[in-house]
């Protein structure tokens, strides 16, 4: 999923966020490669986006809070930290991919990862068997972040009191109750009204911003707790938009624990091992779905290991590999500032 907001300049850096991210990609590699007992992995994407809408939010509001809000590299940076992995992954997978599905379809699907429109047909069941279908997610944080900064602006200009929470609040709410009506009425969730836990995470974001208190010992370990059980509850197929609903609370939770406490808890998450997978998990998550669509259906059952291994080969190759060039892209992005009033 998107990353680099942990790391902007304008947020102060907490590893244990990473060992989140680590947590969240970990369990999205479960669900694929560990096969249908482990489908509930997939509620990985859903702590993603949790993080995700804190993280951006919280950018924005530090920002606000010194008087300027920088928009243009707000937009810049996301795309320079974003697009030249996709940019690799479609160009290297696309041969590969012919050879197992129309070469068309293939241009079809990977013109829409790189254009953030792909979410549409496998919304729709019109993108099967594509192995770029996990860019879905990116898709829906991409769309909502064109518009999010612009309303919160608004919203900071005009109030700054307890109105902006309540209003992300109640659009999480409304999301939800649509992603309710839409599983109801078709029997399977919706991937893009998923993305109502990047609202929850920016809600969390503006109510930390005025009240911070401390989360009792036990947030972390409960949030933890119930994160498992609904990912169990999902692989026993009885998951539902509920226990989705459930997961993101319980990462919300998670993310106040550990910005909020330094204990053995917090630790865990800023142990070495998954700050560094943390720092590439959106390299892991572009590069597991399509290597463990095509290779396995290439080479068979070597294929799937080929796949494991290659994901954090790949993913790792590809992070450190195109650190020189995002630099000096942010190098000469935009520096324009919206001024705000006082």
């Amino acid at each position: 999923m998107g990353s680099g907001g942990a790391h902007d300049r304008t947020l102060d850096y907490v590893p244990a966020l990473d060992g989140i991210r680590a947590v969240a990609v970990g369990l999205v590699l479960l669900a694929h490669f560990g096969g249908e007992p482990f489908r509930g992995g997939a509620y990985g994407v859903d702590i993603f986006f949790v993080l995700s809408g804190f993280l951006i939010t919280s950018i924005l509001l530090r920002q606000s809070a010194a008087g300027r809000v920088n928009l243009l590299g707000f937009y810049s940076r996301r795309l320079i930290r974003l697009m030249p992995a996709l940019v690799v992954v479609v160009a290297l997978t696309w041969w590969p991919a012919t050879l197992l599905r129309d070469a068309g379809l293939v241009a079809r699907d990977s013109i829409m990862s790189l254009t953030y429109t792909i979410a549409w047909p496998i919304e729709f069941g019109d993108a099967f068997g594509s192995h770029l279908g996990h860019i879905w997610s990116l898709c829906v944080e991409e769309w909502f972040y064109l518009g999010w900064p612009l309303i919160l602006l608004l919203l900071l200009r005009f109030q700054r009191g307890i109105i902006p929470p309540l209003v992300a609040a109640s659009a999480a709410f409304a999301i939800m109750v649509l992603a309710w009506r839409w599983y109801a009425g078709n029997g399977i969730s919706s991937y893009i009204l998923s993305g109502f836990g990047i609202v929850l995470g920016c809600v969390l974001a503006l109510l930390l911003s005025r009240w911070k208190p401390r989360a009792p010992w036990w947030a972390g370990p409960v949030a933890v707790a119930i994160i498992g059980a609904m990912v169990v509850l999902n692989g026993l197929h009885v998951g539902s938009v509920f226990t989705r609903v459930a997961v993101d609370a319980a990462a919300a939770i998670l993310i106040w624990a550990l910005i909020t406490r330094r204990d053995a808890f917090s630790g865990l998450f800023s142990a070495r091992p998954l700050v560094s997978a943390g720092k590439v998990s959106y390299e892991l998550y572009l590069w597991h779905y399509p290597l463990w669509a095509l290779l396995p259906a290439l080479f068979g059952p070597a294929g799937w290991w080929a796949a494991l291994i290659g994901t954090f080969v790949a993913a790792y190759a590809t992070h450190y590999g195109l650190l020189s060039l995002q630099d000096r892209l942010r190098r000469v992005a935009p520096r324009q500032f919206v001024a705000l009033p006082a």
